[in-house]
């Protein structure tokens, strides 16, 4: 007790919400706990997601969120890698956001971009190698600067996740993805 983090086993979390094109909707109303959006990247246990109170609401009371196991995480010092991504931002069932990601472990750049029908999302990151992160910024409709930030996981940086955050949190986008 005391501790302001707390784990979320979002495995067993999965159990109570089939998934609608990979993504899992939980909501949890009673006590006021809100409502999730989430996914596994690939078959490691690695996820990204949103919460909000109210998914309806003005997006002030929304986060976006990854958690992984990062055991056993390496990431190369050079060559390239392709990622197909897949992410969230007021998942409805049918406007799950996709794209594809590259890293270029030899210049230390992570960039790419994900969109759905009514959000486009970029980034442009730089990857730190010894700490298997990736920080940068994000680009939201062409038009709206914001800051991106993940990791790699997995042995030789199998799958990745991160989000994207904007001064407008309506924009809060999270992602994953695994390589292709």
């Amino acid at each position: 007790m005391g501790s302001t983090q707390q784990k979320v086993d979002f495995q067993a979390l999965s159990a109570y919400a089939q998934p609608t094109n990979g993504i899992h909707s939980l909501s949890m109303g009673h006590g006021g706990i809100g409502a999730f959006n989430f996914a596994k990247v690939g078959t490691s246990d690695v996820w990204f997601g949103e919460w909000s109170q109210d998914f309806n609401g003005n997006g002030n009371d929304r986060a976006v969120y990854y958690v992984g196991n990062s055991t056993n995480t390496t990431v190369p010092v050079s060559g390239t890698a392709s990622y197909a991504i897949k992410g969230v931002n007021k998942f409805s069932g049918s406007n799950q956001l996709t794209g594809d990601f590259t890293a270029n472990f030899g210049t230390q750049k992570l960039t790419g971009s994900l969109a759905n029908s009514a959000l486009s999302v970029s980034i442009d990151a730089d990857i730190v190698t010894s700490t298997a992160a990736f920080s940068g910024t994000a680009l939201a409709n062409g038009v709206v600067f914001g800051n991106s930030e993940g990791h790699f996981f997995g042995a030789d940086a199998a799958s990745l996740a991160g989000i994207a955050t904007f001064a407008n949190r309506q924009l809060d986008t999270a992602f994953g993805g695994a390589k292709k």
